[in-house]
């Protein structure tokens, strides 16, 4: 019996990296000296929200630029099919925008203190809000690959999917999409990697697949990599 190709998947790869991002900062802010300023300014710059402009160390930026992403090239397409599913993830990330708002605004209440029993009250506070929302995050991702990975697999083709894809590459700086492809690539496991492997070997040009080997052989460890460099005949 042949084996079914598997489809064209815009959610779940990069939010795999997204959860990989979600874990590490939440461990990072739990671990922290808030009495230490420089430990403080260290996380606070990964929590600081700017909605006018993003800081490649910044996490929080990151994960608001993703629902920008979707909120501009993949929800306009889902939503003659089902505009209450996708109504329904926007208002998720007009909540998950609020969130981000206020923590931004406790961040900054934060640095200015200089009083190291407030420093912690505060900083106890601020550990509360960022937990709450990671935690809408996460469940907002699994809402997101629940309802409208289905629809664009019902109602879009392959090559549709692609061109969403290729439009958020080309709407992202390069500096930017390495470190989303970091995340990403850090976050896949060996079948996945090979599979993506495969299809940029047939399909991406060959500076781009040059530079996500690069980009791969820096951030796997090597037994992962000489797997995936075998099986995708790399």
């Amino acid at each position: 019996m042949a084996t079914q190709t598997p489809r064209e998947d815009i959610f779940t790869p990069i939010h795999k990296g997204i959860r990989s991002m979600i874990y590490d900062l939440g461990t990072k802010l739990q671990k922290t000296d808030f009495t230490d300023v420089a430990a403080t300014n260290a996380i606070l710059t990964q929590l600081k929200h700017n909605l006018q402009s993003a800081n490649s160390t910044c996490i929080v930026c990151m994960l608001y630029e993703h629902g920008g992403h979707e909120d501009q090239s993949i929800f306009p397409q889902l939503a003659p099919f089902d505009s209450k599913a996708v109504d329904a993830m926007i208002q998720e990330h007009v909540e998950i925008t609020r969130q981000m708002v206020e923590i931004s605004k406790v961040a900054d209440e934060l640095s200015q203190l200089k009083d190291k029993g407030q420093r912690i009250e505060m900083s106890n506070k601020l550990n509360s809000m960022v937990n709450n929302l990671l935690a809408s995050y996460l469940v907002h991702l699994n809402n997101e690959e629940a309802t409208l990975l289905p629809l664009t697999w019902k109602y879009l083709t392959d090559d549709q999917i692609r061109a969403i894809r290729s439009k958020i590459q080309m709407a992202t700086p390069p500096e930017r999409y390495g470190e989303w492809m970091k995340w990403m690539v850090s976050s896949l496991n060996v079948n996945e990697l090979t599979g993506l492997f495969s299809v940029m070997k047939m399909a991406a040009p060959p500076q781009v697949l040059e530079s996500m080997k690069l980009l791969a052989e820096k951030n796997l460890d090597q037994e992962t990599w000489n797997k995936i460099k075998e099986r995708a005949n790399l």
